[in-house]
Order: C-alpha cells, then sequence, then structure tokens
C-alpha cells in the first residue's frame, strides 16, 4: 500500500467477524466509499472462524484477514491492532454500515487532541419497533461520555497501545472497561459526526432478552474501575424483587397472605417507571413510554440471569463476532 502525505492520517479500520455473510459486504462498500484517499485506509478483518462466505467475501475487498478461532472478541480486536499499519485505528462491528464522512469526521474530531472518539450507533432508515424505542438517539453534537461502543471506536494507535488494548478476560463488555481506563489518562469524546449504523439489533423479544444476557455477562468486568454501575445495580435490585415476587406467591398459595407479593410487585413497577424516566431525560419521547416499560422488564430479567450464571460460575456460549 502507498504510504500517505506526512500531514494525512492513515487509518486502519478493524473488523471482527464471525458467518457475517448477511451483513459484511455492506459493512465493506461502506469504508471503500470514505471521502478520504484511499490510500489512507486498510482493511484489516479478523475472522473468529467463519463457517460461511463471510471470508470469501472479505477476500473481495482486502488480504488483510487475520484468522484467531475461539479468541474473545477484545481479544479479536487486539489482534487486528497488532496487526495494523495506520496511526489510526478505527473500529467498527461486521453488521455495521459507516456513514461516507465517517473517517474525515474522525480525522476532524482527532484534531482537537488525542481522545477516544467515537459515537452509538444509528438505526436504519426503516426501524423495528424495538429498534426505534430502545436503540434510537439525538444526536447531541461532541460531548464528554463515559462509553463508545467498540462497533463505532476511533482511537489513536499510539494512546490504544499505551492503555494495553481491550481487557481479553473480559467476555463482553471490553469496549466500556477499554473506555474507563482510557478516561485516566485521556479524554473520551462522544462526536455525533461520526456515524455508524447497525444493522444486527435484535427484533424479536426473544432476541432481545440473548442480547441482554450477552452483554449481561461482562456486567462485573469493570466494577473494579467504577462501583457506581447503575445498571447492575438495577439489576441486582430486579432480582431481589423478583425473587420477593416468588416467594410472596408461594405463601400466598398456602394462605399465609400475599402482602410480600404485592411489595416485590409495586418494587418492580417502582424500578422500572424510575428507569424509563432516567432514559426519557436523553430521548424526550413520551410515545417510547409503554415500549420503554415492556422492554427494561425483559432488559433487567436477561441481565437477572446473566448474573445469576455469572454468580454459579457458567459461562455464555457464544461465538465472538
Amino acid at each position: 500500500m502507498a504510504s500517505t502525505a506526512p500531514d494525512r492520517l492513515m487509518f486502519s479500520v478493524i473488523i471482527p467477524t464471525y458467518n457475517e455473510e448477511r451483513f459484511i459486504r455492506r459493512c465493506l462498500d461502506s469504508i471503500r466509499a470514505q471521502r478520504v484517499a484511499p490510500d489512507q485506509v486498510e482493511i484489516v478483518v479478523v475472522d473468529n472462524g467463519s463457517t460461511d462466505q463471510t471470508l470469501t467475501i472479505c477476500q473481495e475487498y482486502t488480504d488483510r484477514i487475520l484468522s484467531h478461532p475461539e479468541l474473545r472478541v477484545g481479544a479479536m480486536r487486539n489482534q487486528g491492532a497488532a496487526k495494523a499499519r495506520g496511526q489510526v485505528l478505527a473500529f467498527i462491528d461486521a453488521d455495521c454500515i459507516a456513514d461516507a464522512g465517517w473517517l474525515a469526521a474522525a480525522e476532524a474530531s482527532l484534531a482537537a487532541g488525542s481522545c477516544v472518539t467515537g459515537d452509538s450507533y444509528d438505526i436504519p432508515s426503516d426501524p423495528h419497533w424495538i429498534e426505534r424505542a430502545w436503540f434510537a438517539q439525538e444526536h447531541r453534537g461532541r460531548r464528554a461520555t463515559h462509553l463508545i461502543p467498540a462497533g463505532n471506536m476511533i482511537v489513536p494507535r499510539e494512546l490504544f497501545l499505551r492503555l494495553g488494548g481491550f481487557n481479553e478476560q473480559l467476555l463482553t463488555g471490553e469496549d466500556a472497561e477499554f473506555c474507563q481506563r482510557a478516561a485516566q489518562i485521556a479524554p473520551v469524546i462522544a462526536d455525533d459526526t461520526l456515524r455508524v449504523v447497525h444493522l444486527g439489533n435484535p427484533k424479536t423479544l426473544k432476541k432481545f432478552v440473548t442480547r441482554e444476557m450477552w452483554h449481561g455477562m461482562g456486567a462485573l468486568g469493570s466494577l473494579r474501575l467504577n462501583w457506581n454501575d447503575k445498571p447492575l445495580f438495577g439489576t441486582v435490585l430486579f432480582l431481589v424483587l423478583t425473587l420477593t415476587q416468588i416467594a410472596g406467591l408461594g405463601l400466598a398459595i398456602v394462605g399465609r397472605g400475599s402482602s410480600l407479593f404485592w411489595f416485590g410487585t409495586v418494587g418492580v413497577g417502582l424500578l422500572l417507571a424510575a428507569t424509563v424516566a432516567y432514559r426519557l431525560r436523553a430521548i424526550r419521547d413520551w410515545r417510547a413510554v409503554p415500549s420503554l416499560l415492556l422492554l427494561y422488564y425483559v432488559y433487567y430479567f436477561g441481565r437477572s440471569i446473566a448474573l445469576l450464571m455469572l454468580l454459579g460460575g457458567r459461562d455464555f456460549r457464544r461465538r465472538a463476532k
């Protein structure tokens, strides 16, 4: 690959994959369509043992394909970073589409100073109701944040190496833990000009709860850096209240009264109401309240199952992607 001019950044776009034939071409096309010079971009695919047409499709776009079956996703991203040649590492997921100005916006964002940058995902133009209620976001300019998702994260290579990359021991939640460590030495800046659409959002409640079980497996990973973890606190409270409901129902069945059941039920209702009210501070769409109440119940249910699995020493068998 030709070297870039001295005043231009070179980006290494790192994409972890596992059986992504449904989305990967659209992702790679979006990288090829970036409004920067072609010699400013290299594509590094890190595959987790795909058995479909993912690798065949990727070979049409890059010869920088690394095979690392059985690695966790943080380790996959680290492997890609280790082989990357660019001054800037641009992480994107295989089921995402980058806006044509993604890397140009990243260049402008990093011109303001070394930082971890990116933003939350956009939803598709024809969203499912779950996407519209749960994943929609308001664009709020450039601001400090505590989390950049790893599917839309831009990091100067020097800063990434200084931080030691992602924590390879975490099953999930490696991006949250990375941002917590990064914030101790550099700004973590969300910038809504760095736009990426996520195509792989869950579109059924079953897939939504599976997603939350998966993400919940990383719930304990960043506690050593942040004890004020509101989602984990809410999950623990939900679990306690739900167990209270179950115990109260058992007592009611044997004629010992129903007060404990109603205590747990009211407690769950208040937790959901408080969580949705907190969420509305960000999205400000009262029409989403019924959907959010249902989704937060499913969210806490899935996270509670994951927490119980963690406490029981069980793993969630899902291939990294």
